[in-house]
């Protein structure tokens, strides 16, 4: 059973490695199953695959960012399998952000991402998918239209998983200030 890893657990400034369909490295379905439950019990935006202590290219994203339903009108995670994320305007934007493996009070810290982003990824079935936060995209399971804000909120959600897989973490994101009453929240959250 995988359960949620916090800071400053080593694993989540790791490099992940890319998930083999070939050869799996873990029982995918146990692992996706896991770290759904974990999302859903922390009432999360989106999950990686090392904040539940694998280190493989592997993130969920909450159903209801992305308007996802399964056949029980349920919302359903999306998964992204070995993702590629790309920029694409140039326009950068602060918004507050949170994690999960950062557990301290509210936690939220103001970060400057790109505005959207496009990701190529691959489902559970190993099947590639794209996605352009940009443009209003049609749901891959239900067809119905993505609005801007949620498209905006999509797009950092992607961009803070994706982080995750590449060993960086909200604190390498912060700057200045924030910064240090961030790494004070948490001490005072630790101890």
């Amino acid at each position: 059973m995988y359960n949620l890893v916090t800071y400053p657990n080593p694993i989540l400034k790791q490099r992940c490695e890319p998930f083999d369909f070939e050869k799996p490295q873990v029982d995918l379905d146990l692992l996706l199953t896991d770290k759904k439950r974990v999302l859903e019990d922390e009432e999360g935006f989106g999950l990686a695959a090392p904040q539940v202590g694998v280190a493989l290219r592997i993130f969920l994203i909450n159903g209801a960012t992305t308007n996802q339903y399964n056949d029980k009108k349920q919302f359903e995670p999306m998964v992204f399998i070995n993702p590629t994320v790309t920029p694409v305007r140039d326009m950068k934007v602060v918004l507050p952000e949170g994690c999960l493996s950062f557990p301290a009070g509210d936690g939220s810290v103001d970060v400057e991402r790109p505005l959207f982003v496009k990701v190529e990824a691959f489902d559970r079935h190993g099947k590639s998918f794209t996605i352009d936060c940009s443009d209003g995209f049609q749901q891959i399971l239900d067809d119905e239209f993505v609005d801007e804000s949620n498209r905006i909120i999509l797009s950092r959600v992607i961009q803070h998983e994706n982080d995750h897989l590449d060993g960086v973490t909200l604190l390498d994101r912060v700057k200045g200030i924030s910064k240090e009453m961030f790494k004070r929240k948490l001490r005072k959250y630790r101890s």
